[in-house]
C-alpha cells in the first residue's frame, strides 16, 4: 500500500481484465503463495453462480468465499466464488447477473 491506497494494476486483453497486485498489500483472496509464477486467475461463468457451487460440490472442491458481488470487466453485476487449484493458486468464477 502507499498512502492507503492498494497498489493494483490493471490491463485489458479483449473482454478480460488482468490484475496485478503487490505481496503485502493486505488483500485477503490471493494465491496461497503469492511469489513470482503465483496467479489468482478469474473465470466468466456462463450459468448461474449456483450451478458453479454445484459444480465445485460434485467434484469435492472446496469454497473459499462466496458468492459474492462483484463487477465484470464490463461493470455488470455479477457474483464470485472463490476456490484453490492444486498448486495453491486462488481460483474465482464469476456469473454475470442475466438481467
Amino acid at each position: 500500500m502507499v498512502h492507503g491506497k492498494l497498489l493494483v494494476r490493471q490491463i485489458a486483453l479483449g473482454g478480460a481484465v488482468l490484475s496485478i497486485h503487490q505481496r503485502g498489500n493486505n488483500v485477503k483472496l490471493v494465491a496461497k503463495r503469492p511469489t513470482p509464477g503465483a496467479a489468482d486467475i478469474c473465470f466468466r461463468w456462463g450459468g448461474t453462480i449456483g450451478e458453479a457451487l454445484e459444480l465445485l460440490k460434485s467434484k469435492h472442491i472446496a469454497v473459499l468465499e462466496g458468492p459474492t458481488p462483484r463487477r465484470t470487466a464490463d461493470l455488470k453485476p455479477s457474483e464470485s466464488i472463490f476456490f484453490r487449484d492444486p498448486d495453491g493458486n486462488l481460483l474465482e468464477l464469476m456469473a454475470a447477473s442475466r438481467r
